[in-house]
């Protein structure tokens, strides 16, 4: 009767309250984790959706500035009256302060003018017209557009000049004669935007996609001056958290593939602190129940042995200590029934 107690209302209800706390621990955080993980790609989406509207702000301002378009626009009779033309406008303009302000590389301003000598933040359109990210702008048809591709130029220069090169491209129409093309590209700073999602500290890993290419990763190892990687052998499959989100004309998606071990280590140690528990709670019942057991079989088999000499007309008194609970009354009333026989 008593491993019927023990078992029924103290080994079944422990085990039975202590899988709900585990199974409580799990869900508990999983949710904080994918919390967490959420966080994360809100900031990304944030930084990056920042620095290109920043990027788009300039160009607007640029494409309304009347002192540029005439500039990009006048038709020059000799080198000498451009550079003086050249000259005062970037005395007249802001252009060259936008670099402090934004994660920029650098800002050109392209044009069909024939007249323009090429160097600084104007060239013309002619220089760049074999180039894959012009075509890709000029095929897309749209007002602003955002171009990432491999230049391979940039592939010997300093460290701030990355190949990866991540472009807003955007008309300069405002002021729109019809006689010429005009837009303005602006490089982002690709590696800042990496250190970005480097700072990201995660036991896992961060992929930013386009539709073609992995654009940013948070791997040390990834060298920023090789070719974008495929986004086709990127298994997102295994990604366990993703988003999407606009970039100016483009759609990019964030993958998140934490590691397992990250989240499962969070739950094995919460489980271990509650099989300690387990193992208190059954511990203590065990040791109580089994004392209270062996203290009553032993003395119930002793009055059974006495009881067996009484059919044998043997009466004889039951020795030492019988405790204070029922079954020590029970004796001591055999006892005293023994000596008034």
């Amino acid at each position: 009767k008593l491993a019927i107690i023990y078992v029924f209302c103290v080994l079944i209800p422990v085990i039975v309250t202590n899988w709900v706390v585990i199974s409580a621990i799990k869900s508990n955080v999983r949710n904080q984790e994918a919390i967490r993980m959420q966080n994360v790609m809100d900031r990304i989406k944030y930084n990056i959706q920042s620095e290109v509207e920043g990027c788009i702000s300039i160009a607007s301002n640029l494409c309304t500035d009347k002192v540029i378009n005439q500039f990009l626009i006048r038709e020059y009779t000799s080198n000498l009256e451009y550079f003086s033309d050249y000259k005062t406008t970037l005395q007249n303009n802001v252009l060259r302060y936008y670099y402090n302000s934004q994660k920029i590389n650098q800002i050109i301003l392209y044009t069909d003018n024939a007249t323009i000598i090429n160097g600084g933040s104007f060239w013309r359109i002619d220089t760049i017209l074999g180039t894959e990210w012009y075509k890709e702008f000029v095929h897309s048809g749209k007002d602003i557009y955002l171009a990432t591709y491999y230049d391979e130029k940039k592939k010997y220069l300093g460290i701030q000049s990355a190949p990866r090169t991540i472009s807003l491209i955007q008309k300069l129409d405002y002021f729109d004669t019809g006689v010429m093309e005009k837009f303005v590209k602006i490089d982002l700073q690709y590696t800042a935007i990496k250190n970005e999602i480097l700072n990201e500290k995660i036991d896992g890993d961060i992929y930013i996609c386009n539709k073609e290419y992995v654009l940013f990763s948070n791997q040390i190892a990834e060298n920023e001056r090789k070719a974008f990687l495929p986004q086709s052998e990127l298994d997102i499959n295994q990604a366990t958290y993703q988003d999407n989100f606009r970039v100016a004309s483009d759609e990019w998606t964030i993958y998140i593939m934490p590691m397992k071990i990250g989240i499962g280590k969070m739950i094995k140690e919460s489980e271990q602190m509650v099989w300690y528990l387990i193992m208190i709670n059954l511990l203590l019942p065990t040791i109580i129940i089994t004392l209270i057991s062996k203290s009553f079989s032993g003395r119930i088999k002793l009055m059974e042995l006495y009881f067996e000499k009484v059919k044998q007309e043997e009466f004889q008194l039951i020795e030492g200590s019988v405790g204070e609970d029922e079954i020590g009354d029970l004796i001591k009333s055999y006892n005293v029934m023994v000596l008034k026989i």
